[in-house]
């Protein structure tokens, strides 16, 4: 008790205390260890850790927010440059970071935190700056001392408290992206209105005709959206939803211009804040919300969940039902429509039930499955109109209501050996030659886990790849540049901070987020990024299906083409069938050309196309 009256009433440090054990006679230097960590942990309640020596920041200290984690390494380099040159500028330039990480971080975690952990934290930050803002150079090195153990305790027993709880990211410029994607076109639509004209208010201050467009737009928005969730007979926030809405309008409506620079920046938080922590519990759920039915009834891309089956499988659905469409009393078609959608909910629901914690979503999911099937056996031809408007209907809104709620989410398997195929193609030549690479040196760290070099090489190999394929996703229009930049910042942060030799788990961890990553994430990008998509080259060289345009004329000249390549390859030394080659693609190339430069609106770059 004396030790721990002691501890409370003197602001006795760790290194200090460290320095009293170690001066203790020998006989009760065990004892006193002993006394000590129990006398710590009773006082403080939280565990003491070790300061690193040298003095740097490592991924032990990883918050996961990367402003964060880059103004920690600062605060740690901050104290070392002191440490090393103890002059007035070091100080001085320590000071400055300190202050504006603190006024930084407080601004986050208030957003979000308890009004008891807000106080506290901001009480243990005002402390310390305190005592840090008397230093005068040449700073002692007991207060050095005092200050590196106070970051290493601070960050770990009371910042790593936000991890998960901090607010969302928000975009800079202030444009929308797909990490605030609802799934429902009208809505995601108006959000992206709202966050382009909040965007021209703050270019524009003084415009009172754009600050009167952002309120009326925004009371639309509201309304429009009210009339869905509040309706909807599987959301049940509506009250608290619309009162979030209103205590923000109240707000918004009182702006005048010219409108300060702190009442935009508070309007662009909320929206991103309430899109992902209030719009996003609507997810999946406004059944009263009607996705647009194309026509003709084709599946598109606004279909797509990403995964190629599923996607290929979610063609045929629709192939067959527009078939039964054109012959409502051909029973063999609707046979094959039934056949076909019954394998398909199998396969799905066998991928979507191995996501873990998804239980709710399956049984659901599957219900709906069922309930559809039902109807679908219950039919017979011949089909009338208002049955053949139902079920087109049906798989439109399924998909994007309910198939999207698991895309990003699957479970795939991992190769074994663990080595790149096809399956993880982009259709990117560096990506995929770069993530060939990846596989390749991830198998040879766990097959080589006391070899730093190999290790050295591979970690390397990730930072220039996510550097790369950074660069490139970044410059697509409302991709979710951020959302994927963090995915690998938390994976390269976890992989780099791995000892030699190399645990197994790390390297099994390294292998599953990879082949994971590829599939959830990177293939959202197929078909986005501006650079050239590379396919590979069939063996034997035989047009198929994947080459087909949907055009039947060029299609057939495309088969010949593939046809005419092959007989070359066979008779490389015939002038006749190297003139025929010529022929064909020259009249190919005439044929084509005349169809897509009549396409209207710019719709293709003509000039690249023409061969």
């Amino acid at each position: 008790f004396s030790v721990i009256f002691v501890i409370r009433e003197s602001q006795l440090h760790l290194p200090q205390l460290e320095t009293a054990v170690l001066r203790a006679p020998k006989d009760i230097k065990m004892k006193l260890t002993l006394v000590l960590a129990i006398s710590i942990t009773t006082v403080l309640g939280r565990t003491v850790f070790p300061v690193p020596n040298p003095y740097r920041w490592d991924e032990s200290f990883t918050t996961t927010y990367p402003q964060i984690d880059d103004e920690h390494r600062g605060l740690f380099n901050g104290i070392l440059l002191i440490e090393r040159e103890n002059n007035e500028k070091n100080l001085k330039a320590a000071k400055i970071k300190y202050h504006d990480h603190f006024v930084y971080e407080e601004g986050q975690f208030e957003q979000t935190m308890s009004p008891e952990y807000i106080a506290d934290h901001k009480g243990k930050h005002k402390d310390f700056f305190d005592r840090f803002e008397d230093w005068t150079s040449p700073v002692p090195e007991s207060e050095l001392t005092w200050a590196k153990d106070w970051l290493v305790q601070h960050i770990k027993n009371t910042d790593f408290d936000y991890v998960g709880l901090m607010p969302h990211h928000i975009p800079k410029p202030y444009v929308w992206d797909e990490s605030f994607e609802v799934f429902y076109a009208r809505l995601d639509d108006e959000h992206k209105q709202l966050f382009d004209l909040i965007r021209e208010v703050g270019h524009s201050p003084m415009n009172t005709e754009t600050l009167s467009d952002l309120k009326f737009k925004m009371r639309a928005h509201f309304d429009f959206e009210q009339g869905f969730f509040c309706n909807s007979e599987t959301y049940n926030d509506c009250e608290s939803h619309k009162k979030k809405h209103e205590i923000f309008y109240k707000r918004l409506y009182s702006f005048n211009v010219p409108v300060p620079k702190e009442d935009v920046d508070w309007a662009k938080n909320w929206l991103a804040q309430h899109i992902k922590n209030t719009d996003f519990q609507y997810k999946h759920k406004l059944n009263t919300y009607h996705h647009i039915v194309p026509r003709p009834y084709i599946w598109d891309h606004s279909f797509e969940v990403y995964y190629k089956q599923i996607d290929d499988e979610h063609v045929i659905l629709f192939d067959a039902i527009r078939d039964s469409v054109d012959h409502p009393e051909d029973a063999g078609k609707y046979e094959h429509l039934k056949k076909v959608m019954q394998d398909h909910f199998d396969y799905e629901e066998g991928e979507f039930k191995k996501i873990p914690n998804f239980e709710e979503y399956s049984l659901n999911h599957i219900a709906k499955h069922k309930d559809f099937m039902d109807k679908l056996n219950a039919a017979s031809v011949p089909l009338d109109c208002d049955y053949i408007n139902f079920v087109e209907d049906w798989l439109v809104q399924h998909i994007m209501n309910t198939d999207f709620g698991y895309r990003g989410k699957m479970i795939h398997q991992v190769p074994e050996p663990y080595t790149w195929d096809e399956s993880f193609m982009t259709f990117y030549k560096r990506i995929d030659d770069e993530h060939k690479l990846l596989f390749d040196c991830i198998r040879d760290c766990g097959d080589n886990p006391d070899n730093k070099e190999i290790y050295d090489n591979c970690k390397s190999l990730l930072r220039r790849h996510f550097d790369y394929e950074e660069s490139e996703f970044c410059k697509v229009p409302h991709y979710d540049c951020h959302g994927h930049y963090i995915k690998h910042f938390k994976f390269q942060t976890r992989f780099q901070s791995a000892k030699i030799p190399l645990d197994s788990e790390i390297i099994t961890e390294a292998k599953n987020w990879l082949a994971q990553h590829i599939k959830n994430t990177d293939h959202a990008y197929r078909g986005k990024l501006f650079l050239r998509r590379h396919y590979v080259v069939p063996d034997p060289y035989v047009w198929d299906e994947s080459f087909t345009v949907e055009i039947k004329q060029m299609d057939d000249e495309h088969i010949g083409l593939f046809n005419v390549v092959r007989e070359m390859e066979e008779n490389r030394g015939d002038k006749a069938v190297w003139e025929k080659l010529m022929n064909l693609y020259n009249e190919h190339f005439a044929h084509e050309e005349d169809m897509f430069t009549q396409i209207p609106d710019n719709q293709i770059d003509i000039a690249d196309h023409r061969h």
